[in-house]
């Protein structure tokens, strides 16, 4: 056992004098929330809301990137340099491996070279004495269940093999993503031949330190972008809120269409059929209510009650979006009106028609969407795929909206993703009304079916 290289080892002990020191992290300030233009849009307005992307990696003292820093771990070791910190990579050599009697009995003992802050560390022992203590760090200690069955001993490519599976689960294992609690642990400098007040076992404790700062930084790092990211999803659902009632205060005039549009992807959840008796919650990203769904003349009578009113509000009762279905024979239309906030005006906003001749021996529905008016939207709007799974709403070729249905669920339920700069009232609408069609045309076969059977 031998320990060499700098002596420096007071200037390790005082600044970490325990394992796991404190340290003063600054959190990133969650930036403001935008207010987002109503009406016609002009330019697609600027992003808000983005953090700070994190500082670039810093430059590596070996071509191989720190494993316990970035995302997908892998098993080998690997090391950065810190910038102004500290190297807290440790690297393995491998060392010779001597042949040696005991009570004449041979044996191999094998050296390794554990390298920390620029310091050398010898360790020196036969395998079983390895063994013991270093398979309680991780299950992959190098094990050969029919060790019996080889000479580990005199046979020299043997021996090689085993002290290379040896070196390169020493590295592997100081270098794991446990934020240095290995690398500071007593139990660690002990099975490394490490005593306690040397300057190696400093320099140990200090790349443990280093090792816990950057992981709270890191943390302290993702908890401040989710943190945003919350703070986004309470304002834009507190937005879609608010933002018909501005109508009335704005300069849009009465009747025209406006529209609701955020600068990021938002995700809506569909549950169950929304076209059944009750209200139904439409919840958005983070799982915040934003809309509900109520049925504006429901009957007992349920599904016998064709022909019936929609309306999709604010989670206080205010209407946004009106849904008027005409289902004759195997037709089926929904008309969608937007509320004026000011005359209470029905505005005309598109029509979902299904019929029974665009869908006459296909495998898939066709839906026709018939966009009274191009307001916010590039080019008209189209459907591709099989409701509720994978199916997409283009418009101008470009993908604005996609459903899926969630595979595993009590109930039916659909994840409905929206672009960015997309009205989000009018694809959430659309969504609903297919919905409601593609239960009712399933319906309809179920009893098409059943009389067949009569």
């Amino acid at each position: 056992m031998e320990t060499k290289g700098v002596a420096a080892s007071s200037q390790y002990s005082n600044q970490y004098p325990n394992l796991y020191p404190s340290f003063e992290q600054s959190a990133a300030v969650t930036p403001e929330q935008q207010p987002i233009a109503i009406g016609v849009p002009q330019q697609p307005p600027p992003i808000v809301g983005v953090l700070q992307q994190p500082p670039p990696p810093m430059a590596m003292a070996q071509p191989v990137a720190p494993a316990w820093l970035l995302p997908g771990y892998p098993s080998s070791a690997s090391f950065v340099h810190m910038g102004p910190g500290l190297d807290t990579g440790v690297r393995v050599r491998l060392g010779e491996t001597v042949l040696k009697y005991a009570n004449e009995k041979p044996f191999r003992e094998y050296n390794f070279v554990i390298e920390v802050l620029g310091m050398e560390h010898t360790l020196c022992g036969r395998y079983s004495a390895f063994e013991r203590p270093m398979s309680e760090w991780t299950d992959d200690f190098p094990k050969d269940w029919f060790h019996f069955a080889y000479n580990y001993t005199t046979n020299d490519d043997n021996v090689a093999q085993r002290a290379r599976e040896l070196r390169a689960f020493l590295e592997r294992a100081l270098n794991q993503h446990d934020e240095g609690r290995r690398l500071g642990s007593a139990v660690t400098h002990a099975a490394l031949q490490v005593a306690s007040s040397s300057p190696m076992a400093s320099a140990l404790y200090a790349v443990a330190a280093e090792r816990k700062r950057v992981a709270d930084a890191a943390r302290a790092v993702e908890a401040a972008r989710l943190a945003a990211i919350a703070t986004e999803q309470r304002d834009d659902c507190a937005f879609a809120q608010t933002f018909n009632s501005m109508i009335a205060y704005s300069s849009v005039p009465p009747g025209a269409l406006t529209t609701i549009t955020f600068p990021r992807p938002q995700q809506f959840e569909l549950r169950n059929k929304l076209g059944g008796w009750g209200d139904a919650v439409i919840k958005g990203p983070g799982g915040h209510p934003w809309f509900k769904l109520v049925r504006t003349n429901p009957s007992f009578f349920g599904e016998l009650f064709k022909n019936a009113h929609f309306a999709i509000t604010t989670m206080s009762g205010e209407v946004l979006l009106v849904l008027q279905e005409k289902f004759r024979c195997m037709n089926f239309e929904y008309d969608l009106f937007r509320i004026d906030p000011r005359t209470r005006m029905h505005v005309p906003v598109c029509k979902i028609v299904r019929s029974c001749v665009d869908n006459f021996m296909r495998i898939n529905d066709k839906y026709r969407i018939e966009h009274y008016n191009q307001v916010g939207l590039h080019g008209t709007v189209t459907c591709s795929g099989s409701w509720p799974n994978q199916f997409t709403l283009l418009a101008g070729g470009a993908v604005v909206a996609s459903v899926n249905k969630q595979l595993v669920s009590l109930t039916d339920t659909y994840h409905v993703q929206i672009a960015a700069h997309t009205d989000v009232l009018l694809f959430v609408g659309i969504a609903c009304a297919i919905d409601r069609i593609h239960h009712e045309v399933e319906d309809e076969r179920g009893r098409q079916e059943s009389r067949r059977r009569r």
